[in-house]
């Protein structure tokens, strides 16, 4: 990744924290921050949710937000555990834009064109539904 790629991310994200661990992949380079982030995004959802099971009988409910930071397209993998996880399947389909709230993990990498990516790894501890359009709205008698 070049210097200027990885610089302008570190100062995207605004820290200035060590680097613990450089990983490579055969698509790319990740760069792991090992801090906790308090995380506070709006964007859109880049495909329908996926809810699975643990082995336990725990749901977990994964979707991709997809959001613009000072010009960089950011993806966030967001996570909900537990019954929460039944309201996101309900009600948040692809294209919605929510606002999701939690914890998280920051990965910068480069990808395989050299430029530099980022994401940003979120368990959820609250979500805003997305608007209602007045068009779907059932209108009075």
């Amino acid at each position: 990744m070049g210097q200027n790629g990885l610089s302008s991310l570190i100062t995207l994200f605004g820290t200035t924290e060590r680097i613990l661990r450089i990983g490579k992949t055969n698509q790319t380079t990740l760069i792991n921050f090992f801090i906790m982030l308090n995380v506070t995004a709006v964007g859109n959802l880049a495909s329908d949710p996926v809810q699975k099971e643990t082995t336990t009988g725990i749901k977990v409910t994964n979707f991709r937000l997809l959001t613009d930071i000072k010009d960089v397209t950011v993806q966030i993998d967001c996570t909900v555990w537990g019954k929460q996880g039944d309201v996101v399947m309900d009600y948040i389909k692809k294209g919605n834009q929510i606002t999701v709230t939690g914890s998280g993990n920051l990965n910068l990498y480069e990808r395989r064109d050299g430029s530099a990516g980022a994401s940003i790894e979120v368990k959820v501890n609250d979500f805003t539904l997305p608007v209602k359009s007045r068009s779907s709205e059932a209108i009075p008698a």
